[in-house]
């Protein structure tokens, strides 16, 4: 498969589903190209990102009147494993990076969350968390100088 699919999890939800080494003019939305929110491993792996993630996004992005920059998206659990190792970090073992599958390996649920920077120099982290909540984003991380964590999760706040 190197084409884009839209498919729906056992949970209901809608996703893009498509091989790491698609063409990278193929377009999720207006704004966004498949190939951002595919794994930074390097591998070819398959890609499966909910379609509510992409349209909060260009709200998001609407809303800033600013280019989103995704800094992560979909992750492979060995990938996701190696972010916490160099951080040494216990690993976030249900994140929202990372596909759920059932026993019969069934999606159910894709890739619900992205890592964003929004402009160079502003808004600032706090303040992209605020918007994106009041477009719909319920999990948000933020960071003093960096990236924003968004997702689909349950409804909550940390920070980096």
């Amino acid at each position: 498969m190197n084409k884009l699919e839209l498919r729906k999890s056992t949970s209901g939800l809608y996703y893009y589903e498509y091989e790491s080494n698609i063409d990278r003019r193929e377009k999720l939305s207006p704004h966004f190209g498949a190939y951002e929110f595919i794994c930074k491993s390097g591998e070819l792996h398959t890609v499966r990102i909910a379609v509510d993630v992409i349209t909060l996004l260009e709200v998001l992005r609407w809303n800033f009147g600013l280019p989103i920059t995704i800094t992560s998206a979909f992750r492979t659990w060995d990938y996701h494993k190696s972010i916490y190792k160099k951080l040494g970090k216990p690993v976030v073992k249900n994140s929202q990076h990372i596909q759920k599958r059932d026993n019969y390996d069934e999606v159910i649920r894709p890739c619900t969350a992205v890592d964003v920077l929004i402009g160079k120099t502003i808004p600032t982290s706090q303040v992209i968390a605020d918007v994106a909540l009041g477009v719909g984003f319920t999990g948000r991380g933020i960071t003093k100088d960096s990236f924003t964590h968004l997702d689909l999760g349950p409804e909550r706040d940390w920070k980096y």
